[in-house]
């Protein structure tokens, strides 16, 4: 998994210049602050037990993000 994370840390590295210095900070910023969001969603729809689509598709939106968004370069 360290290739990927690699990868995809150098594509993030490759996306910042000088006319948005600050992109992978923003980029990670902005993996919280929808994981939080999708957390509290999944939260609710635990007491309710009722939308089990709606929860596979924030389970789904939550993994890839979690996959796809915040690599690592370690």
């Amino acid at each position: 998994m360290t290739g990927i994370f690699d990868e995809q840390f150098l594509q993030l590295q490759q996306l910042q210049d000088e006319s948005s210095p600050n992109f992978i900070s923003e980029v990670v910023n902005i993996y919280f602050h929808e994981s939080e969001k999708l957390l509290r969603s999944l939260r609710s729809m635990d007491r309710e037990f009722s939308d089990y689509n709606k929860m596979e598709i924030h389970l789904n939106q939550f993994m890839g993000s979690s996959l796809t968004s915040v690599p690592t370069g370690s």
